[in-house]
């Protein structure tokens, strides 16, 4: 009630309502999350790319992998992501990592964090594991969100 602004539990038909579809934080949830990125390691970086058999761009990874997790993503871009996501301070397990700057201006690259600093991303060298504070990362940082 308190998510569409209704001062009663009535719904009408026609009537559209905001659902708030935030990632369980369970060890489940992350759990689940972290075996499905975790499964596509190795996977080549395919600019645009969606699925495992063609290859991952950094979006179309997060997409694939929140929505294999249980979690319904919808396609977007790094910058699409970023507007969309609630920003914060203390990142956990299945929080997005949001970079600056890398190949063009603006938002332009994301990863998922898996704790300790490190995150799970599709890059140029496919989806690999990679420290946040390394002096390439550290440089373009922005910031954390969560879907």
């Amino acid at each position: 009630m308190n998510l569409n602004h209704l001062s009663s539990s009535n719904i009408y038909v026609g009537q559209k309502l905001t659902i708030n579809q935030q990632l369980s934080t369970t060890p489940n949830a992350s759990s689940k999350l972290l075996q499905v990125a975790k499964q596509q390691l190795g996977v080549k970086y395919t600019f645009g790319g969606v699925k495992p058999s063609t290859g991952f761009d950094c979006s179309g990874y997060i997409t694939y992998v929140f929505n294999q997790a249980g979690k319904s993503t919808p396609r977007k871009t790094a910058a699409g992501f970023y507007q969309s996501a609630k920003k914060v301070s203390s990142p956990q397990v299945g929080d997005i990592v949001f970079f600056a700057n890398t190949y063009k201006a603006g938002i332009s690259h994301a990863g998922i964090y898996i704790g300790n600093n490190q995150m799970i991303n599709a890059s140029n060298g496919g989806v690999t594991i990679a420290n946040i504070n390394n002096a390439y990362w550290k440089k373009h940082f922005v910031g954390y969100g969560r879907l």
